[in-house]
């Protein structure tokens, strides 16, 4: 398995998660995803207030973590 923090992510397109913004309208929580190029079903996520820092999970951490969510928030 490719150590994903070594991939580059500049260019990539990072899209919004829902639920960016708390009831003053400030984007405190706002979530951006982004695939990681090159690697299938990889995705990383950061907050658009720390740019630099972000979680990269590979395809099978990806569905594990959609899986425990979806049983958390009964979606």
């Amino acid at each position: 398995m490719k150590d994903l923090y070594s991939l580059p992510m500049s260019g990539v397109l990072w899209s919004r998660c829902g639920g960016n913004t708390d009831d003053s309208g400030s984007e405190e929580a706002c979530a951006l995803i982004a695939e990681i190029p090159g690697i299938p079903g990889a995705i990383a996520i950061r907050d658009t207030k720390k740019p630099g820092v972000e979680l990269r999970f590979d395809a099978d951490e990806t569905k594990s973590m959609t899986a425990r969510l979806v049983r958390m928030f009964a979606v």
